[in-house]
């Protein structure tokens, strides 16, 4: 029974010392803490800006730089103008519109024409590479005279040096400066109200419920109305300024009038050419050339209106007139039309316009009516538009 007893007390000691060594070794490997710091997981209020950035206070992120990738988006073409090829043929392959191509066509000043390049001249385009637009078109007409064109709006600009920097110095030219001539003022295809080389004319000096003229014109005009005045003669414009359009309505109204009685167009236009001109031909359209007092022939022929007639055939030339359509006994033209007594021109302008529409203007431009078609076949350039009085011609 003793024994039994040691037995079970060695045993039991024995399980003791075991689970002793068991709660030391737990002792050993518990954790410090068993909780889990709570700004592991949760962001701090003052480390966020605007409420969704997190501001990075690692100075790793403000060593880093902001790398930027150019890529160019423009290219350039240096070309040279090759045979048959026009100015239209140029621009129109790459977009332009032929309404800015015509304006640009349009400007002349000196050293440049648009309208004329020549073979083997160098120009530039500049192009945007992702959407394959021209954004710009240079054109060396000669050393010293390179001209940068812009579109949208159209800005023409002088570049005064080749070899010049980006410091070049550039020079506008307007589309309807004092001084330049375009094709469009020369057509008639303008408003006067808006154009520079125009002035409304005083009510006391014209007939029309409005009336414009050329400026040196109307100034000249003045002058001579108020000589004339002082020498008993009343002189009144009847007729001045008038466009494209205004001598459509004119032409058109006269050719269809002719067509319904049974003309001919050839003859319909020669009768119509008689005393009134086909729209673009007009000198009309320049401001400089007025009717005076009336526009019948038999009103100069005798009695108040040959004496005014004689008057300005004796002064006019004084103050820069001259008589257009002279009669043609005097020998002095040969084409044209008929006799005008009333048709004067201010011949210090109306001289340098006419050069330049015998340079720039072709027939290819006379267009846009009933009968238009006839030009060439009339010489209407030739016959008509130089058709005049030697003593009205350039020197």
């Amino acid at each position: 029974m003793k024994q039994k007893n040691l037995k079970y007390l060695l045993t039991f000691f024995s399980f003791s010392i075991i689970l002793l060594a068991c709660e030391k070794k737990t002792k050993f490997l518990k954790p410090e803490t068993s909780e889990i710091p709570k700004d592991i997981f949760e962001f701090n209020g003052n480390n966020l800006k605007n409420d969704d950035t997190l501001v990075k206070n690692d100075s790793i992120f403000n060593e880093v730089p902001e790398i930027k990738i150019e890529k160019p988006t423009q290219k350039k073409l240096t070309l040279k103008v090759k045979p048959g090829e026009t100015l239209s043929f140029i621009l129109s392959k790459k977009g332009i519109a032929q309404s800015e191509i015509i304006k640009l066509a349009n400007m002349k000043s000196e050293g440049i024409n648009f309208n004329s390049i020549q073979i083997g001249q160098k120009y530039e385009l500049i192009i945007d590479e992702i959407s394959n637009k021209l954004i710009s078109y240079v054109h060396y007409f000669s050393n010293n005279n390179v001209y940068n064109v812009n579109f949208n709006p159209l800005k023409v600009e002088k570049i005064n040096s080749v070899n010049s920097n980006s410091n070049d110095k550039i020079s506008k030219i307007g589309n309807e400066s004092d001084n330049l001539i375009t094709k469009s003022f020369l057509l008639g295809k303008i408003s006067f109200s808006s154009n520079k080389k125009f002035i409304k004319l005083e009510k006391k000096f014209h007939t029309k419920s409005e009336m414009f003229l050329e400026k040196q014109t109307a100034d000249a005009f003045k002058r001579m109305y108020f000589a004339a005045k002082e020498d008993g003669i009343n002189l009144i414009i009847v007729s001045g300024a008038r466009n494209y359009y205004a001598q459509k309505s004119i032409w058109e109204r006269k050719f269809k009038k002719n067509e319904e009685a049974g003309m001919s167009p050839i003859d319909n236009a020669y009768k119509i050419l008689l005393y009134s001109s086909m729209p673009s031909t007009s000198r009309h359209h320049w401001g400089t050339d007025i009717d005076i007092n009336n526009l019948e022939p038999e009103y100069f022929e005798s009695g108040m209106g040959e004496i005014e007639y004689e008057w300005l055939v004796t002064n006019a030339s004084k103050f820069g007139f001259c008589q257009v359509y002279s009669d043609f006994s005097k020998n002095d033209r040969s084409s044209g039309y008929q006799e005008e007594a009333w048709h004067w021109t201010y011949t210090p302008q109306s001289k340098r316009f006419l050069d330049e529409y015998n340079k720039i203007i072709s027939y290819q431009d006379i267009n846009g009516f009933i009968g238009s078609d006839l030009a060439e076949k009339l010489g209407m350039i030739e016959n008509y538009v130089n058709g005049i009085s030697s003593d009205c011609r350039l020197d």
